[in-house]
């Protein structure tokens, strides 16, 4: 059924490219889509810790956030980390009201400034991500933003990837142009993506395990990096019986 209905289908769209094209108007085209995608094992990971602390006084909120980041960093860079795997990427203060109530029951309002410190680490061997989780946050790091897989050799691999999807799109268009009994021309368009798409596998993740009842760390398990192709390609087709007479 559904095979009958691609060809219903197929047989409407020539049709209506053809009687356009006696027309004078559109050309016969079709549009096909190809996509593919590439598997990288991962290689690296990138880390994003934090040091949140809140005070009454701005600047010994500042200067407590100044004193945990510096054991963060000190804890990271025993394990490794150079100066360009350590990246500040965001650093705020704001204030806000706190409402409590004290010993009478009255409304009791404090005026809080927080400060926020975010470090973007590097690390090279995702076997020992966990060890670098685990050092951050026993060092005073409060915040853990997320860990994002990563793998070298993306731009290969997308090269990779695009050429299979080109490939995929003219594989779909022969069977297309057989199915609907018209002949396919040449390659007027091809339209490509402005950016790369590439996505850790949703198996990679991490977790933490540590509690007061054992001594197990962060647990980290990294999947592949899965660099993705999409192409829009528009190939000019022709009438069988117009082809056969030429």
């Amino acid at each position: 059924m559904k095979k009958i209905s691609f060809l219903i289908l197929c047989l409407c769209v020539f049709i209506l490219s053809g009687s356009l094209n006696a027309l004078g108007e559109v050309p016969g085209e079709m549009t096909v889509f190809g996509s593919a995608s590439v598997a990288l094992a991962t290689d690296g990971c990138v880390l994003r810790l934090g040091v949140e602390t809140e005070n009454a006084d701005v600047a010994a909120a500042q200067r407590e956030n100044a004193r945990i980041m510096d054991h963060v960093i000190a804890a990271l860079r025993a394990l490794g980390a150079g100066e360009d795997g350590l990246v500040t990427t965001e650093l705020n203060v704001y204030s806000y009201t706190r409402y409590d109530m004290d010993e009478n029951g009255r409304e009791k309002r404090t005026d809080v400034y927080h400060v926020g410190n975010t470090l973007l680490v590097t690390i090279r061997d995702v076997k020992r991500a966990g060890e670098w989780i685990d050092a951050g946050v026993s060092s005073g790091a409060n915040q853990l933003y997320g860990l994002t897989f990563t793998a070298s050799g993306s731009a290969d691999a997308y090269d990779r990837a695009l050429e299979a999807a080109c490939a995929n799109a003219f594989r779909k268009a022969k069977a297309a142009a057989a199915a609907c009994g018209v002949k396919l021309g040449s390659v007027k368009e091809i339209r490509l993506p402005d950016t790369m798409e590439a996505s850790p596998d949703s198996r990679g993740s991490y977790k933490s395990e540590a509690n007061a009842d054992t001594a197990a760390g962060t647990y980290v398990k990294s999947g592949d990096i899965i660099v993705r192709a999409n192409v829009e390609i528009v190939f000019s087709i022709i009438p069988e019986e117009e082809a056969q007479a030429n």
